[in-house]
């Protein structure tokens, strides 16, 4: 029976989204996690971003056994967001489960989240916590259970800004979101403007939808040196959320919220994120990386009004002397080369 052809008064069908970049061998192993399900799901879609090495000629062999698995294979290099987009708009499903090719969702993911959807209409997306899959250095692979941190488990609206202050470091995991069709359509697409594009979206969608977290770990999170996070660059991240969540206070005013609200929201989240960028600032400078550093002190003065007009070989010079300063005090601190040593950062001498 195909989903076109699901009685309406069936349970809500599911399709399980995933696009995907040069990751064959572990786009296969989550694939597998998402078609051994407890709730089987409809459709498993894949959506290749031409990827150089085998993955479309593995798709197409799999696709032939597996008559779940719909594969596209772009016609041109799409960028990571775009082909985001692209996989979602391909699927059929009333509810979508976005699946990063890189992460494994545990056996029970979609069963617990599309019931938690069905048993409540109001909720338009739910997410989840994760434990890990963390590659060492000698590449064996060791489970980390995280703990659940706690949080607010609805959210929606002015919630939002809260939100993010609350679990800054990592909101959300993608990989854990399923979400009604209808969010879909009423949110629109990733912004391919933002390379942590899912982040904009996630609070776009908050804007008129309740998203909720439900409570215990659902997938399996790969830490590896191949995430893609790390190539974005810790500045970048910071400067990205900010404007998004600025974008998100600004839009409060379509769902109502005052002009002095979203001032006095605005004015909250712009210390919030001062804190946040200076934090990075004295880790880098600690690390002694001048780079990454003059990059967080350029950051944290674009968010003054007069911040964004010192010269940037000044600040660039400045960075140095901080991250100068900040690697010798990293160095007579007790345990502290060993603590960077621990993380791959060598500490000038």
């Amino acid at each position: 029976m195909t989903i076109e052809e699901r009685p309406a008064a069936s349970p809500l069908s599911i399709s399980v989204v995933i696009p995907t970049y040069n990751r064959s061998k572990m786009l296969r192993e989550a694939i597998d996690a998402a078609l051994l399900q407890t709730r089987p799901p409809d459709e498993v879609v894949v959506s290749d971003d031409c990827s150089p090495d085998d993955t479309a000629q593995a798709m197409e062999a799999l696709a032939k056994v597996e008559p779940r698995l719909r594969f596209l294979r772009q016609a041109k290099n799409l960028k990571g967001v775009e082909n985001w987009n692209a996989v979602i708009r391909a699927s059929k499903g009333d509810l979508i489960a976005f699946c990063t090719d890189d992460d494994l969702f545990l056996p029970h993911h979609l069963e617990q989240a599309a019931g938690y959807l069905e048993r409540h209409p109001e909720v338009g997306m739910v997410h989840a916590w994760f434990d890990g899959l963390e590659t060492q250095a000698d590449d064996s692979v060791k489970l980390v259970r995280y703990p659940v941190p706690r949080r607010r488990t609805a959210v929606t609206g002015e919630d939002a800004v809260w939100y993010m202050m609350e679990a800054y470091s990592w909101p959300f995991h993608a990989a854990t979101l399923v979400f009604r069709r209808s969010l879909w359509e009423e949110t629109g697409p990733f912004d391919p403007r933002y390379q942590l594009a899912d982040t904009g979206w996630w609070l776009r969608a908050t804007l008129q939808h309740r998203v909720d977290l439900l409570p215990e770990a659902h997938v399996l999170n790969r830490r590896h040196r191949g995430n893609w996070s790390n190539s974005v660059g810790a500045a970048k991240m910071h400067d990205e959320v900010n404007r998004m969540v600025l974008e998100t206070i600004e839009r409060l005013g379509e769902v109502g919220a005052a002009p002095r609200r979203r001032a006095f929201l605005r004015a909250i989240w712009t210390w919030f994120h001062r804190y946040r960028v200076s934090r990075l600032l004295v880790a880098r400078g600690r690390a002694g990386a001048a780079a990454p550093c003059a990059e967080s002190l350029s950051l944290l003065l674009e968010s003054f009004p007069l911040g964004a007009r010192v010269p940037a070989p000044l600040t660039r010079a400045a960075a140095r002397g901080v991250a100068a300063a900040l690697g010798t005090l990293q160095r007579v601190l007790p345990g502290g080369r060993e603590k960077y040593a621990s993380l791959g950062v060598s500490v000038p001498r």
